[in-house]
Parts: structure tokens; sequence; C-alpha cells
């Protein structure tokens, strides 16, 4: 997934938080991370699981989230 369709999904999904995206070897950047000051719904869970989330850890204020774009899909119909 291109990061700029990821981040915009992401904007969507948790509009009042920032995230980072992380340069790698490639031309494009394939990491991002996102901190989130609250718990997360079942809903929310699932559809970072199709954005591509590799991690999740409980933070102090709520949970990091770490997201691998390479492996990120939605289907749009």
């Amino acid at each position: 997934m291109n990061p700029e369709t990821h981040k915009q999904q992401l904007q969507e999904l948790f509009p009042d938080e920032k995230f980072v995206y992380m340069q790698t070897r490639s031309l494009y950047p394939t990491e991002a991370k996102i901190n989130i000051k609250r718990e997360l719904t079942r809903l929310e869970i699932g559809h970072c699981f199709s954005l591509g989330m590799t991690g999740i850890k409980r933070s102090g204020e709520g949970v990091n989230i770490t997201f691998d774009l390479q492996k990120a899909s939605l289907n749009f119909q």
C-alpha cells in the first residue's frame, strides 16, 4: 500500500492521533507507528490488521501500534 493511502486510512480511523512514518532502505516508507491515548474497540483493531498491523503494545496512556505498509491491503468494492 502506498504511504498516502495508508495515511488517509489512519486519519479516518484515528482523526485526533499523530503517527510517524519511518524510512527504511527502500524508496518509500515501509513502516508506520502510532500512539493512541485510549483503548481500542474490536472494530478498530480489525481495521488495523487490514492496514498491516505487526505489533501492538500497551503504553501508560493507551497503546502503541506498528504497521508494515507492505502487508497492508484494503478491499474496495
